[in-house]
């Protein structure tokens, strides 16, 4: 995924960004985000496979931290990707979802 983040001013790449980070908050969503509880780990397990939802989160924060560092900010607003950023940013500060998804450890 690094060579993604190279590539910051096509259309495409606007595009696949944004779907990427619609489609990344829908998997939050399907793993209990959004739950106003807390996260029951036996029934998680069953339910869902949550590994790799962490690398992911990861790789698209680093990622997307290299268009932010380059643009000003009344440009990043207007950016077709921003408001789903915001919206998935929005869903890993959730306290549930510190639980669900562990923020990857350096080796």
């Amino acid at each position: 995924m690094p060579t993604f983040w190279v590539e910051k001013s096509s259309q495409l790449h606007r595009s696949v960004a944004e779907k990427l980070f619609k489609r990344t908050g829908y998997i939050l969503k399907d793993i209990g985000v959004e739950s106003s509880t807390e996260v029951d780990e036996s029934i998680t397990e069953v339910f869902s496979d949550t590994e790799g939802i962490d690398m992911l989160a990861d790789a698209i924060l680093a990622g997307v931290q290299l268009w932010i560092q380059q643009k000003r900010r009344s440009d990043l607003v207007s950016e077709c990707w921003f408001d789903e950023l915001v919206k998935l940013i929005e869903l890993l500060r959730r306290h549930v979802a510190s639980s669900l998804v562990q923020p990857m450890s350096s080796n």
